[in-house]
């Protein structure tokens, strides 16, 4: 169940509650999930090497939405293929992924060829592609989320497309039904050998001294038209410093940038400054962050800003300039909270938006999950909202 933010302005104590926070935020670079549910389908192994698992994705006016994923070990490597099903669409199956994965030798290290996606970066967007890419093992760097989205809370809803310009995210950012976004929250709490339906997401990454690593993607963008390449190399530098190079070419867009990435003490800095030129001219982006936590609990803080010219992979424009902060704690072995605080100016917008998010997830009885959340927003959308959502696990 999940509640549409009202109408009714939102207290004007928002901001002085955020700017008690001191709360830091990843380099504006991680997606964060807040108050993750426990994963809800169980994983089945009808025969060797097959392992197969459904995930309800909450449910509307009809009958519920479901994600299939499916893995078959072929020796060689992985074939892997998803499925979200909806009786009540247009298009009852519509087919996510489907790809075959391996760890080879040599320099081509992790290859996917077929419906994959590309890991994005310090300053860029991860994609989803039809194609083929090698090397490091894949993990999203996506940005974080604009103010109407905010930092992702169970049973929030996305009423508007991230970023601006319609930039289709991979699927398991997308599928973000009501009592179903804390689903695909969850995909960092499933067990080994549990069958995952998206890559996970890292933060900024350190090498040793000396160390060295690359990916290379290649294809055409599933949900957009045109081909799509792009490459980074990553060296470590000097002890807990690393430096990553990324480049980025499309039809009517080529990005480049780089990031640095230094161990601070228990935390992480980084920092990234890049340039894209398009059809809407050229600009740079830039951004500095700082990490620190665990299992136990997080803080982060990052802040980001552009020139009117800076597009993204979508073909949208930046916010001229962010802050974002979050922190969350357990709260007993299994309970946790996780609070967030977001402020983004966007160009020609007259006010900027500010949004401050609570989410809890709670265990009860019977290896169920209670995700509560509650958010106040600031701005051109003032308002409040509030979320509820239960996972019940399918099997053991």
């Amino acid at each position: 169940m999940s509640c549409v933010p009202s109408a009714l302005p939102s207290p004007p104590c928002i901001a002085a509650l955020a700017a008690a926070l001191l709360l830091p935020c990843a380099g504006a670079q991680d997606v964060l999930p807040l108050a993750s549910a426990a994963p809800s389908g169980a994983v089945l192994s009808p025969a060797p090497g097959l392992r197969i698992q459904y995930e309800p994705l909450g449910a509307g006016s009809g009958p519920p939405a479901g994600r299939l994923d499916g893995a078959l070990d072929t020796g060689r490597g992985t074939l892997r293929g998803s499925l979200r099903i909806d009786p009540a669409a247009q298009a009852p199956l519509q087919r996510l992924d489907a790809n075959w994965a391996s760890q080879l030798p040599g320099p081509w290290q992790t290859l996917v060829v077929g419906e994959t996606h590309g890991s994005g970066g310090g300053w860029s967007q991860p994609v989803a592609l039809t194609g083929l890419r090698f090397g490091r093992p894949l993990a999203w760097r996506a940005p974080p989320p604009d103010t109407d989205n905010g930092v992702h809370l169970p049973g929030f809803a996305p009423s508007q497309p991230w970023p601006p310009g319609g930039l289709a995210l991979p699927p398991a950012l997308r599928l973000r039904d009501a009592a179903g976004a804390a689903m695909q929250d969850s995909r960092a709490l499933l067990a080994p050998g549990a069958l995952a339906g998206g890559p996970p997401v890292q933060g900024p990454q350190t090498l040793q001294p000396g160390a060295t690593d690359y990916e290379v993607e290649l294809g055409r963008l599933r949900e957009q038209p045109g081909g799509f390449a792009a490459a980074g190399w990553r060296v470590g530098l000097l002890q807990g410093l690393t430096a990553e190079a990324r480049a980025e070419w499309m039809a009517e867009r080529v990005a480049h940038g780089v990031e640095l990435v230094q161990s601070a003490g228990a935390g992480t800095l980084q920092a990234s400054v890049a340039q894209a030129a398009g059809g809407q001219g050229s600009g740079l982006r830039w951004a500095m962050g700082w990490v620190q936590g665990g299992e136990d609990g997080h803080w982060r803080l990052g802040w980001d800003g552009s020139e009117r010219g800076f597009t993204n992979t979508g073909g949208g424009m930046e916010p001229r300039a962010a802050l974002r902060a979050a922190t969350g704690w357990k709260l007993g072995r299994s309970a946790r909270a996780d609070l967030s605080y977001t402020r983004s100016l966007a160009w020609d917008a007259a006010l900027p938006d500010a949004t401050l998010k609570l989410a809890t997830r709670w265990p009860l009885a019977r290896r169920l999950d209670l995700s509560l959340g509650v958010s106040l927003q600031d701005g051109s959308q003032p308002g409040w909202g509030a979320a509820m959502s239960l996972s019940v696990p399918l099997g053991d």
